[in-house]
């Protein structure tokens, strides 16, 4: 499903709030290429989609085609979501504060958008979230896992755990 929050990282219109990430060493990446030549999705560029199913990354589009997404090691997924509590400091933390000094002004929209009030309103089109992920996606992601893990036909949300 993707996250709204990484096509909103690499569009281009928060130059500066990437700056600022990276002036902090924490790269927001579409692609590496490796020594090989290879190229392989980024950190950020892999997790590419809409919160929906749209405009998803390669990456998550293979997670589609069961020969591609099994694995051997064992896993669980946990869907959450934000609380006011949780939203409270978002934009006050030393970084978040960088990010809105030097980029608000130049209307980068995370900067803009880095407020308690106007983040999941405006990154996810009011979706609940967990702050980067929206829960749809969680959410499908672990009942999917758990359907492919026990072979249910269908999984009840009761078995989801939230946060």
């Amino acid at each position: 499903m993707g996250t709204p929050l990484a096509s909103q990282l690499l569009s281009g219109q928060n130059d500066c709030t990437l700056a600022v990430f990276a002036r902090l060493e924490k790269f927001n990446l579409n692609s590496v290429v490796l020594d090989s030549g290879f190229t392989v999705a980024g950190a950020v560029g892999d997790l590419i989609g809409d919160g929906i199913g749209g405009g998803r990354s390669a990456d998550l589009q293979d997670l589609d085609n069961p020969l591609l997404a099994q694995h051997p090691l064992p896993t669980a997924l946990i869907a959450a979501t934000l609380t006011s509590a949780n939203l409270s400091n978002l934009g006050g933390t030393v970084g978040g504060a960088l990010v809105r000094s030097f980029c608000m002004p130049q209307g980068d929209p995370l900067a803009v958008y880095l407020t308690p009030s106007t983040w999941e309103p405006n990154i996810f089109s009011g979706q609940p979230t967990d702050g980067l992920v929206p829960l749809i996606v969680s959410s499908t992601a672990s009942t999917a896992c758990l359907q492919q893990r026990f072979r249910l036909p269908h999984c009840s949300r009761g078995f989801i755990p939230r946060v």
